[in-house]
Protein backbone atom coordinates (compact mmCIF):
# COMPACT_ATOMS: atom_id res chain seq x y z
CA UNK A 1 0.00 0.00 0.00
CA UNK A 2 1.11 3.74 -1.13
CA UNK A 3 -0.02 6.10 1.89
CA UNK A 4 0.66 9.88 1.62
CA UNK A 5 0.12 11.74 4.69
CA UNK A 6 0.03 15.45 4.73
CA UNK A 7 2.40 16.34 1.77
CA UNK A 8 3.54 19.46 1.45
CA UNK A 9 6.11 20.96 -1.23
CA UNK A 10 7.56 24.18 -1.03
CA UNK A 11 10.56 25.30 -3.23
CA UNK A 12 12.90 27.90 -1.75
CA UNK A 13 14.00 29.56 -4.68
CA UNK A 14 9.99 30.81 -5.15
CA UNK A 15 9.91 33.03 -1.98
CA UNK A 16 8.81 29.98 0.12
CA UNK A 17 5.92 29.45 -2.20
CA UNK A 18 3.72 25.82 -1.35
CA UNK A 19 3.46 24.39 -4.79
CA UNK A 20 1.78 21.42 -2.59
CA UNK A 21 -0.11 21.80 0.82
CA UNK A 22 -1.18 18.98 2.82
CA UNK A 23 -2.30 16.38 0.98
CA UNK A 24 -3.32 12.81 2.26
CA UNK A 25 -3.98 9.54 0.37
CA UNK A 26 -4.31 6.36 0.94
CA UNK A 27 -3.86 4.20 -2.52
CA UNK A 28 -5.07 0.56 -1.98
CA UNK A 29 -3.48 -2.28 -3.30
CA UNK A 30 -4.43 -2.89 -6.91
CA UNK A 31 -6.35 -0.34 -7.71
CA UNK A 32 -5.84 3.26 -9.59
CA UNK A 33 -6.40 6.59 -8.76
CA UNK A 34 -6.64 9.59 -11.48
CA UNK A 35 -5.40 13.28 -10.33
CA UNK A 36 -7.16 15.52 -12.24
CA UNK A 37 -7.03 19.33 -11.96
CA UNK A 38 -5.54 22.85 -13.52
CA UNK A 39 -2.30 22.84 -14.79
CA UNK A 40 -0.18 24.49 -12.06
CA UNK A 41 -2.60 22.83 -9.31
CA UNK A 42 0.72 21.08 -8.06
CA UNK A 43 -0.51 17.14 -9.22
CA UNK A 44 3.25 16.29 -10.50
CA UNK A 45 4.98 17.72 -8.32
CA UNK A 46 3.18 15.97 -6.08
CA UNK A 47 4.18 12.87 -7.95
CA UNK A 48 7.40 13.38 -8.08
CA UNK A 49 8.19 14.20 -4.23
CA UNK A 50 6.53 10.67 -4.05
CA UNK A 51 10.46 9.38 -5.02
CA UNK A 52 12.38 12.61 -4.11
CA UNK A 53 12.61 13.30 -7.93
CA UNK A 54 12.42 17.33 -7.14
CA UNK A 55 15.46 19.41 -7.77
CA UNK A 56 17.46 20.22 -4.16
CA UNK A 57 15.51 23.65 -3.87
CA UNK A 58 12.54 21.94 -3.04
CA UNK A 59 11.30 21.07 1.03
CA UNK A 60 9.16 17.96 0.62
CA UNK A 61 7.36 17.64 4.15
CA UNK A 62 5.32 14.74 5.30
CA UNK A 63 5.20 10.90 5.32
CA UNK A 64 4.93 8.62 1.92
CA UNK A 65 4.52 4.89 3.45
CA UNK A 66 5.16 2.35 0.97
CA UNK A 67 4.11 -0.81 2.55
CA UNK A 68 5.19 0.87 6.08
CA UNK A 69 7.93 2.35 4.93
CA UNK A 70 8.95 5.97 4.59
CA UNK A 71 10.06 7.01 1.80
CA UNK A 72 10.83 10.51 2.64
CA UNK A 73 13.37 9.74 5.77
CA UNK A 74 15.36 6.83 3.76
CA UNK A 75 18.93 7.52 2.23
CA UNK A 76 19.40 8.66 -1.05
CA UNK A 77 20.98 4.70 -2.13
CA UNK A 78 18.30 3.42 -0.59
CA UNK A 79 15.75 5.08 -2.28
CA UNK A 80 17.70 3.88 -5.51
CA UNK A 81 17.24 0.39 -4.82
CA UNK A 82 13.39 0.89 -4.63
CA UNK A 83 12.82 3.04 -7.70
CA UNK A 84 12.19 0.77 -10.77
CA UNK A 85 12.15 -2.42 -8.12
CA UNK A 86 8.97 -1.81 -5.77
CA UNK A 87 7.76 1.01 -7.39
CA UNK A 88 8.33 3.20 -10.84
CA UNK A 89 7.83 6.12 -12.49
CA UNK A 90 6.54 7.03 -16.15
CA UNK A 91 7.28 10.48 -16.67
CA UNK A 92 5.12 12.35 -19.30
CA UNK A 93 5.75 13.43 -22.45
CA UNK A 94 5.45 9.70 -23.40
CA UNK A 95 8.55 8.51 -25.75
CA UNK A 96 10.22 12.16 -25.87
CA UNK A 97 11.82 10.25 -22.45
CA UNK A 98 13.07 7.28 -23.97
CA UNK A 99 16.87 7.88 -24.95
CA UNK A 100 17.02 8.27 -28.68
CA UNK A 101 20.46 6.35 -29.07
CA UNK A 102 19.56 3.18 -27.14
CA UNK A 103 17.32 0.86 -28.34
CA UNK A 104 13.92 0.37 -27.15
CA UNK A 105 14.72 -3.45 -25.98
CA UNK A 106 17.85 -2.61 -23.94
CA UNK A 107 15.68 0.47 -22.24
CA UNK A 108 12.72 -1.78 -21.75
CA UNK A 109 15.57 -4.18 -19.96
CA UNK A 110 17.75 -1.48 -17.64
CA UNK A 111 15.62 -2.25 -14.15
CA UNK A 112 16.44 -5.86 -15.00
CA UNK A 113 19.79 -5.27 -15.04
CA UNK A 114 20.00 -2.92 -12.48
CA UNK A 115 17.92 -4.80 -9.70
CA UNK A 116 17.49 -8.16 -11.08
CA UNK A 117 21.14 -9.00 -12.15
CA UNK A 118 19.98 -10.06 -15.18
CA UNK A 119 22.50 -9.40 -18.41
CA UNK A 120 22.39 -7.13 -20.97
CA UNK A 121 20.77 -9.84 -23.63
CA UNK A 122 18.71 -11.69 -20.88
CA UNK A 123 17.18 -8.58 -20.19
CA UNK A 124 16.62 -7.81 -23.70
CA UNK A 125 14.65 -11.12 -24.33
CA UNK A 126 12.69 -10.12 -21.97
CA UNK A 127 11.67 -6.86 -22.59
CA UNK A 128 10.15 -8.41 -25.85
CA UNK A 129 8.11 -10.18 -23.28
CA UNK A 130 6.90 -7.39 -21.99
CA UNK A 131 5.87 -5.85 -25.28
CA UNK A 132 3.64 -8.82 -25.68
CA UNK A 133 1.78 -8.43 -22.77
CA UNK A 134 1.08 -5.07 -23.71
CA UNK A 135 0.11 -6.08 -27.28
CA UNK A 136 3.09 -4.02 -28.93
CA UNK A 137 2.61 -6.70 -32.32
CA UNK A 138 5.73 -7.14 -33.73
CA UNK A 139 7.13 -7.28 -30.17
CA UNK A 140 10.93 -8.68 -31.66
CA UNK A 141 11.20 -6.00 -34.34
CA UNK A 142 10.25 -3.19 -32.19
CA UNK A 143 12.81 -4.01 -29.21
CA UNK A 144 15.42 -3.68 -32.04
CA UNK A 145 14.24 -0.33 -33.03
CA UNK A 146 15.12 3.20 -32.08
CA UNK A 147 12.56 5.83 -30.61
CA UNK A 148 11.91 7.56 -33.65
CA UNK A 149 11.01 4.56 -34.96
CA UNK A 150 7.75 4.33 -32.99
CA UNK A 151 4.63 6.07 -33.15
CA UNK A 152 3.34 8.23 -29.72
CA UNK A 153 1.23 5.29 -28.60
CA UNK A 154 3.91 2.51 -29.24
CA UNK A 155 6.59 4.83 -27.15
CA UNK A 156 3.83 5.21 -24.04
CA UNK A 157 3.37 1.06 -24.22
CA UNK A 158 7.23 0.63 -24.32
CA UNK A 159 7.32 3.01 -21.33
CA UNK A 160 4.41 1.39 -19.35
CA UNK A 161 6.57 -1.93 -20.49
CA UNK A 162 10.14 -0.26 -18.80
CA UNK A 163 7.97 1.03 -15.29
CA UNK A 164 6.84 -2.63 -14.52
CA UNK A 165 9.89 -5.03 -15.73
CA UNK A 166 11.67 -5.39 -12.79
CA UNK A 167 8.29 -6.03 -11.17
CA UNK A 168 7.52 -2.90 -9.36
CA UNK A 169 3.99 -3.31 -7.76
CA UNK A 170 3.45 0.20 -7.56
CA UNK A 171 3.63 2.38 -10.41
CA UNK A 172 3.05 6.59 -10.88
CA UNK A 173 2.17 7.73 -14.09
CA UNK A 174 2.65 11.63 -15.14
CA UNK A 175 0.50 12.66 -18.26
CA UNK A 176 0.43 9.39 -19.92
CA UNK A 177 -2.13 10.79 -22.98
CA UNK A 178 -0.43 13.94 -23.74
CA UNK A 179 -0.08 14.87 -27.43
CA UNK A 180 -1.75 11.51 -28.44
CA UNK A 181 -4.89 11.63 -30.47
CA UNK A 182 -7.85 9.47 -29.62
CA UNK A 183 -6.91 6.25 -31.34
CA UNK A 184 -3.61 6.47 -29.19
CA UNK A 185 -5.22 7.35 -25.98
CA UNK A 186 -7.25 4.56 -26.67
CA UNK A 187 -4.24 2.29 -26.92
CA UNK A 188 -3.17 3.39 -23.91
CA UNK A 189 -6.13 3.17 -22.11
CA UNK A 190 -5.63 -0.91 -23.12
CA UNK A 191 -2.39 -0.70 -21.83
CA UNK A 192 -4.13 0.55 -17.96
CA UNK A 193 -6.71 -1.82 -17.93
CA UNK A 194 -3.90 -4.76 -18.19
CA UNK A 195 -2.27 -3.59 -15.01
CA UNK A 196 -4.43 -5.60 -12.79
CA UNK A 197 -2.08 -6.47 -10.07
CA UNK A 198 -0.27 -2.85 -9.67
CA UNK A 199 -1.26 -0.26 -8.06
CA UNK A 200 -1.52 2.88 -10.29
CA UNK A 201 -1.49 6.70 -9.32
CA UNK A 202 -1.94 8.66 -12.16
CA UNK A 203 -1.58 12.32 -13.02
CA UNK A 204 -4.29 13.73 -16.42
CA UNK A 205 -5.63 16.54 -17.37
CA UNK A 206 -7.50 14.06 -19.25
CA UNK A 207 -10.73 13.41 -17.63
CA UNK A 208 -12.31 11.08 -19.88
CA UNK A 209 -9.46 9.11 -19.12
CA UNK A 210 -9.79 9.40 -15.93
CA UNK A 211 -12.84 7.75 -15.75
CA UNK A 212 -11.51 5.09 -18.20
CA UNK A 213 -8.98 3.91 -16.04
CA UNK A 214 -9.34 5.46 -12.37
CA UNK A 215 -11.13 3.18 -9.70
CA UNK A 216 -10.66 6.82 -7.10
CA UNK A 217 -10.67 10.09 -8.44
CA UNK A 218 -8.43 13.18 -6.79
CA UNK A 219 -8.89 16.55 -7.41
CA UNK A 220 -6.57 19.15 -6.96
CA UNK A 221 -6.65 22.54 -7.11
CA UNK A 222 -4.01 25.74 -6.11
CA UNK A 223 -1.93 23.02 -4.52
CA UNK A 224 -4.53 21.93 -2.40
CA UNK A 225 -6.67 18.24 -3.13
CA UNK A 226 -10.31 19.26 -3.20
CA UNK A 227 -12.22 16.05 -3.42
CA UNK A 228 -11.50 12.41 -3.50
CA UNK A 229 -14.34 9.82 -3.89
CA UNK A 230 -14.97 6.63 -5.81
CA UNK A 231 -14.95 7.13 -9.41
CA UNK A 232 -18.64 6.22 -10.10
CA UNK A 233 -19.67 8.36 -6.83
CA UNK A 234 -17.34 11.32 -7.83
CA UNK A 235 -18.79 11.29 -11.51
CA UNK A 236 -22.65 10.98 -10.43
CA UNK A 237 -22.56 13.35 -7.27
CA UNK A 238 -19.44 15.70 -7.16
CA UNK A 239 -19.86 17.70 -4.33
CA UNK A 240 -17.05 20.12 -4.82
CA UNK A 241 -18.02 23.88 -6.85
CA UNK A 242 -14.88 23.39 -8.77
CA UNK A 243 -15.23 19.26 -9.25
CA UNK A 244 -19.01 20.14 -10.38
CA UNK A 245 -17.77 23.15 -13.09
CA UNK A 246 -14.79 21.22 -14.40
CA UNK A 247 -17.52 18.50 -15.11
CA UNK A 248 -19.90 20.54 -16.67
CA UNK A 249 -17.37 21.75 -18.68
CA UNK A 250 -16.80 18.97 -20.84
CA UNK A 251 -18.48 18.87 -24.17
CA UNK A 252 -20.90 15.96 -23.57
CA UNK A 253 -22.18 18.38 -21.20
CA UNK A 254 -22.69 21.25 -23.01
CA UNK A 255 -19.03 23.04 -22.54
CA UNK A 256 -20.60 25.38 -19.50
CA UNK A 257 -18.00 27.22 -18.16
CA UNK A 258 -19.15 29.41 -15.34
CA UNK A 259 -15.70 29.83 -13.48
CA UNK A 260 -12.75 32.08 -14.47
CA UNK A 261 -9.39 31.65 -13.95
CA UNK A 262 -7.03 29.85 -10.96
CA UNK A 263 -5.07 32.63 -8.48
CA UNK A 264 -1.36 32.46 -9.13
CA UNK A 265 1.16 30.91 -6.30
CA UNK A 266 1.83 34.59 -5.46
CA UNK A 267 -1.78 34.76 -4.69
CA UNK A 268 -2.26 32.21 -2.75
CA UNK A 269 -3.28 32.20 1.25
CA UNK A 270 -3.69 29.97 4.30
CA UNK A 271 -6.59 31.70 5.92
CA UNK A 272 -9.19 31.61 2.97
CA UNK A 273 -10.63 29.33 0.52
CA UNK A 274 -8.80 29.44 -2.77
CA UNK A 275 -11.44 28.63 -4.69
CA UNK A 276 -13.47 31.63 -3.04
CA UNK A 277 -13.63 34.02 -6.05
CA UNK A 278 -14.64 31.68 -8.60
CA UNK A 279 -17.52 29.62 -6.58
CA UNK A 280 -20.82 30.76 -7.12
CA UNK A 281 -21.79 29.35 -3.86
CA UNK A 282 -19.63 31.31 -1.71
CA UNK A 283 -20.25 33.07 1.91
CA UNK A 284 -18.59 35.22 4.57
CA UNK A 285 -16.56 32.61 5.77
CA UNK A 286 -14.55 31.68 2.61
CA UNK A 287 -13.36 34.55 2.33
CA UNK A 288 -12.05 34.12 6.56
CA UNK A 289 -11.04 30.79 6.70
CA UNK A 290 -9.84 27.86 4.70
CA UNK A 291 -12.19 24.97 4.97
CA UNK A 292 -10.45 21.43 5.95
CA UNK A 293 -11.12 17.96 4.39
CA UNK A 294 -14.56 17.01 5.23
CA UNK A 295 -15.06 13.19 5.07
CA UNK A 296 -18.62 12.16 4.14
CA UNK A 297 -18.50 8.38 4.49
CA UNK A 298 -15.60 8.30 2.32
CA UNK A 299 -16.34 10.85 -0.27
CA UNK A 300 -13.93 13.68 1.08
CA UNK A 301 -14.37 17.25 -0.20
CA UNK A 302 -12.64 20.66 1.12
CA UNK A 303 -15.80 22.47 1.19
CA UNK A 304 -17.68 24.66 4.27
CA UNK A 305 -20.99 24.37 2.03
CA UNK A 306 -20.42 20.38 3.62
CA UNK A 307 -19.75 21.85 7.39
CA UNK A 308 -22.74 20.32 9.35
Amino acid sequence: MLELRNISVRFSSSDEVGAVEDVSMSLRDKTKTALIGETGSGKSVLLLSILRLLPATAEIRGQVLLDGTDLLSLKESELEKLRGDRISYIPQGGGNSLNPLMKVGHQIGEPLVEHRDYSRKEAFLDSIRLLKRFHVGNEEQWANAYPHMLSGGMKQRAMIAMGVSAGAMTILADEPTKGLDYDRVRSVVECFDLLVDETVLCVTHDINFARSIGNFISVMYAAQQLEYAERDEFFEHPLHPYSQAILAAMPENGLHCSVGFAPSHTEYSARVCRFADRCPHRTERCAQEMPPMFDLGGHQVRCWLYAD
